[in-house]
């Protein structure tokens, strides 16, 4: 175990200083172009960006597959199983902590987590194929009002501050998940929590108008295939009355949007403790 823990160890590293390459070559092209601007007629400073997008370079968009590999073979030397992660709940207690990491050094830190908790993979549809994932593309849209209300409350981390967004990913684009999450302080007795539910992509715009009853909802909750219980379908229903009122009484409507890659890490089954890296962050 010791000698696999080592090669283990030494893949990691080399996955760092690959990465590091990488940055380091973007950074000399980004250079070379903005000389390149100065003396040419024609600028490519700003299609730069799109052409090393469409093509794939300059990423380390392929080392998914291989930290994959690599987080499942550390949780084997743990004696953890690999096992598919379940099911996402609706609801969730958390106590966070954020901290900003420089992205030279990400790399670095992701080789460190996986050495102590796997990555939370899922799966997708790819080419019409299952396969396992560990990045998510996950879009966000948060709601306030002129006086920037939830901004400023949220800010202030006032007792019971709440905020409201829309968020979707890249392997259920067919859904999308509204989301509430409050902040209690430490005195009170309850934990802060996010709480959500998903309808429809097609049903959203109705939603907004009002005209997605809650009669609507729970029929598409009851031909759910996975066969709710009656609490979360009552619990479902009730945040999906509350959501509604409150965008209503606060004149809420779509003021941000966020656009990111996540990969998590934890134990399947056990979201006691869970670390996210979020990177290429657009606003």
């Amino acid at each position: 175990r010791r000698v696999h823990g080592a090669a283990a160890d030494a893949l990691g590293e080399e996955y760092v200083r690959l990465a590091s390459f990488v940055a380091i070559n973007k950074l000399a092209l980004d250079k070379i172009i903005k000389k390149h601007d100065k003396h040419a007629t024609n600028a490519f400073g700003e299609l730069f960006p799109f052409y090393l997008a469409r093509n794939h370079l300059m990423t380390t968009k392929f080392f998914d597959d291989h930290v994959l590999a690599l987080s499942d073979f550390y949780a084997r030397l743990r004696g953890e199983a690999v096992v598919k992660p379940v099911q996402v709940g609706s609801s969730f207690e958390r106590q966070s902590i954020k901290y900003w990491v420089h992205p030279q050094d990400a790399m670095t830190v992701l080789m460190i987590i996986i050495k102590n908790l796997p990555v939370y993979a899922f799966r997708s549809t790819q080419g019409g194929e299952q396969v396992r994932n560990c990045v998510s593309d996950i879009k966000s849209t948060y709601y306030d009002n002129e006086q920037l209300y939830v901004y400023h409350t949220r800010v202030k981390r006032e007792e019971g501050a709440s905020l409201i967004r829309i968020r979707w990913y890249d392997n259920k684009d067919d859904l999308l998940f509204v989301e509430r999450k409050i902040h209690h302080e430490g005195w009170v007795v309850d934990q802060s929590a996010k709480e959500r539910f998903a309808i429809p992509a097609r049903h959203m715009d109705s939603f907004m108008a009002g005209r997605y009853s809650v009669d609507q909802f729970e029929q598409f909750l009851r031909q759910s295939p996975e066969r709710l219980p009656e609490d979360i379908i009552t619990f479902q229903k009730g945040l999906f009355e509350e959501v509604h009122q409150r965008m209503g009484a606060y004149d809420l409507y779509p003021s941000l949007r966020t656009h990111y890659n996540r990969i998590a890490f934890q134990i399947p089954g056990d979201a006691t403790v869970r670390i996210s890296v979020d990177f290429d962050v657009r606003l």
